[in-house]
Order: C-alpha cells, then sequence, then structure tokens
C-alpha cells in the first residue's frame, strides 16, 4: 500500500518502477498547471557557490529536472541519490506544491533503504500539514503504519490502520487496512480480536475482487493469519494425565489442527505464490509438531518398565505415520516452489531444511518412507506452471514477512 508520485511529463519512465506492482488506484501527482496571475513571475531559484568571498559557480536550478531526475534514481534502486534530490526540492522549493509529493517520495526511499525512523519522520512531517494533498495524506497515513509495523511497533501501527478504517476507503483500502489492523493484533497477541478484521477482509475480497481473477496479497495473508490463529491454539495444548484428561486434549488438539489446516488449505485457494508455500510449509510442521507431542505425552504411571517399553514401541509405531504426512507435505511444497519459479523464495528454503532433517531422522529411526516414495514414483517429470500463481503479484507490499 504505497504510491510513488511523480510528474506527469516522467509517465514514460514509470513502466519500469520498482513499485509498479502496487495497486493502480493511486493517482500520481499531476504538476500545477494554473497560469500565475499577472505581475506575478514564478522563477527558478539560482545556486551560488563562493569561495574566498568571489562567486565560483552559478547554477540555475530546474525543478522538473530535479523531479524527473530524482524519479528517475529511485526507479533505478539508486535511493541516496533520490533522497539528496528530494530534499533539495524541499529546500529550495519549500512553498511550491511538489515539495509533498517530494515529501513522500524521499520518505519512501528511506524506506526501501530501512532508514525506518527517517521515513516515520518523514510522514508524520507530511501529516501535519494542513495542506498535504488528500491523497498523499492517505498514502503516507498508509505507509507510516506500515513503517511502524517493520519496526514491530504494533500497538501504535493498529491504531493508525483503526482510525483509517473509521473514513471512507475504497474497496481495496479497506482489506488492506482490516488486513494489516488484523495482523498488528496477532502479534500483540490479541487473537480474539484479530479474527473477526481478518475473516472480513477475506471476505471483502472473496465477494468483489475474486470473481475477476483478481489477486490480493492482504487478503492472502488475512487468511493465513487466521489459520495461525487456530495453529498456535492447537500448537499450545499440551498433553496431561489423568487418561480422561488426556483424551480432553486429544480431541481438542485435533479439532484445532483440522481447522487451522482447512484455513491454510483456503490461503492456498487464494493463489499468492508466497503465502501458499507458507501455508503448505505450516501444515507440514502441523503433522511434525502433532507427532512431538504425542511422543512427549506423559506415560500411565502405573506401568511397570516392560510395559513402558511396550507402551512407546507401540504408540511409535501408530504415530509415524505423522512424520509420512509431514513429509510428503514438505516433498510438494519443494515441487510447488520449483513450478512457480520461486526456488529462492525464504518459504522454498526453510521447507527443503525441514524436509532434509526430517527424512535423515525417518530414515535412521524407520527405514524409507512409504508414502514419499510412493509421490516420488507417481510424479510426472514435469508439469506446467500455474499461470496464476506465476503471473500475478501482490496488491501492496507487507509489513512483515509471514511468521515463522
Amino acid at each position: 500500500m504505497r504510491t510513488f508520485y511523480s510528474l506527469s511529463l516522467f509517465l514514460l519512465f514509470l513502466p519500469s518502477l520498482a513499485f509498479a506492482n502496487l495497486p493502480s488506484s493511486r493517482p500520481t501527482a499531476t504538476p500545477n498547471t494554473t497560469k500565475p496571475p499577472l505581475l506575478q513571475l514564478d522563477i527558478d531559484p539560482m545556486l551560488l557557490r563562493a569561495k574566498d568571498g568571489q562567486v565560483r559557480n552559478i547554477q540555475q536550478l530546474d525543478l522538473r529536472a530535479l523531479y524527473q531526475t530524482a524519479a528517475k534514481a529511485y526507479s533505478l534502486k539508486k535511493y541516496d541519490d533520490a533522497i539528496k534530490l528530494y530534499q533539495a526540492i524541499r529546500t529550495y522549493y519549500p512553498t511550491h506544491p511538489y515539495l509533498y509529493a517530494a515529501t513522500y517520495n524521499q520518505a519512501l526511499a528511506h524506506e526501501d533503504k530501512a532508514e525506518l525512523p527517517a521515513a516515520i519522520a518523514l510522514y508524520l512531517d507530511l501529516l501535519k500539514q494542513p495542506a498535504t494533498p488528500a491523497n498523499i495524506a492517505l498514502n503516507a497515513r498508509f505507509r507510516l503504519a506500515a513503517s511502524y509495523g517493520k519496526t514491530k511497533a504494533w500497538q501504535p501501527a493498529f491504531q493508525l490502520y483503526d482510525a483509517l478504517l473509521q473514513t471512507n476507503l475504497s474497496e481495496e483500502d479497506r482489506i488492506d487496512a482490516l488486513a494489516y489492523a488484523g495482523e498488528a493484533l496477532f502479534f500483540l497477541q490479541q487473537h480474539e480480536q484479530a479474527q473477526p478484521l481478518l475473516r472480513l477482509a477475506v471476505a471483502l475480497h472473496l465477494r468483489k475482487e475474486a470473481p475477476l481473477g483478481k489477486i490480493n496479497y492482504a487478503a492472502a495473508m488475512s487468511q493465513y493469519y487466521w489459520a495461525r490463529i487456530y495453529h498456535l491454539r492447537f500448537k499450545q495444548r499440551s498433553f496431561r494425565l489423568p487418561q480422561t484428561k488426556m483424551k480432553e486434549d486429544l480431541d481438542d488438539k485435533a479439532r484445532n489442527l483440522l481447522r487451522a489446516q482447512r484455513l491454510y488449505l483456503d490461503a492456498i485457494r487464494l493463489r499468492h505464490a508466497e503465502w501458499a508455500l507458507a501455508a503448505v510449509y505450516q501444515i507440514g510442521k502441523m503433522y511434525e509438531e502433532m507427532y512431538e507431542s504425542m511422543n512427549a505425552a506423559p506415560i500411565p504411571p502405573e506401568l511397570n518398565n516392560e510395559e513402558r517399553l511396550v507402551y512407546t514401541q507401540e504408540l511409535h509405531k501408530k504415530i509415524k505415520i505423522l512424520l509420512d504426512k509431514a513429509l510428503v507435505t514438505y516433498y510438494r511444497n519443494l515441487q510447488l516452489a520449483e513450478r512457480i519459479g520461486m526456488n529462492k523464495a525464504d518459504w522454498k528454503q526453510r521447507t527443503d531444511q525441514r524436509f532434509q532433517q526430517l527424512l535423515l531422522f525417518y530414515q535412521r529411526s524407520f527405514g524409507s518412507p512409504p508414502l514419499l516414495q510412493e509421490l516420488q514414483q507417481k510424479q510426472p517429470s514435469s508439469r506446467p506452471t500455474p499461470p496464476s500463481l506465476q503471473q500475478k503479484q501482490p496488491s501492496s507490499r507487507p509489513t512483515s514477512p509471514p511468521s515463522r
């Protein structure tokens, strides 16, 4: 959720800008073409460089040229150059209408450099100015909230998103605000309050955007964190004695596992590549976590040593299927990453690491995994790349990567 503002004369460069995958509904700032009244003459400032009391150099500034050069530097990810040029506009044209777009773009450059305190200061400065154009102020609020999220300042981030939700937003902006407000509440561990916001973000997307074939980053993120809530409930429940308690714990863990799994599958159906890989990875993790929980469950104290050994051996035989499922899930995620061209993605690397570690443990403990062997034998040598996952881009940038 951000927009880079440039002169209409610089539209030529826009197709190659790094933010081209952001919402198209954000208009670019256009120059003020209103003719000045009679007897008013606007002249660009001149820079006089002096040394030893003598003028050594005179430079005539050109606002249009400064802006175009700054925009091009930004598009080439030369953020230091862009920052200097935007700062020059702010310094030498303090009353010009382009001041607001230049300030916003400079903040974006700081944000892309991970200089978040500088970005936050500029966004706050924009929001203090009553003359800031409404569209720039709206974008600044979103980016300020996102910057707070990047610094893990989840409370002020949530407060900004919550305030935005009280305003008249477009459908896409409302989805973003709901999703990122829910994300902030998730990390504030206010899961009950986060859940309705995440659900509403997904519902709005499914009602308005999904029928048109749109893929929305924020909606997929919402579905993922909605699943994570039930995943955490599943993970936090431990097995306890006596057996009546243990049965209650097993029922509760199974319910939350199945609910989280269904929600992760729904995240995959939203067809955003990054969140799909994250969701499949988490499904595999749940199978591993269920195995670990059952393996660590307390053994009935009335059993003697011989009975305890038999109990443990039988338990391992029965729960081994959970590791089979985890291996197959990780294997499929690796295949998915390869098919959609995300071999260098973080979630692909994490999946590969877990797959290799678990496979080594399984082979040492149980031999070759039959389900994995069966899947590998049935798998065709190559499969077509799903175009929706490969080509569609997120509607806005995340405030943080998916939780691990």
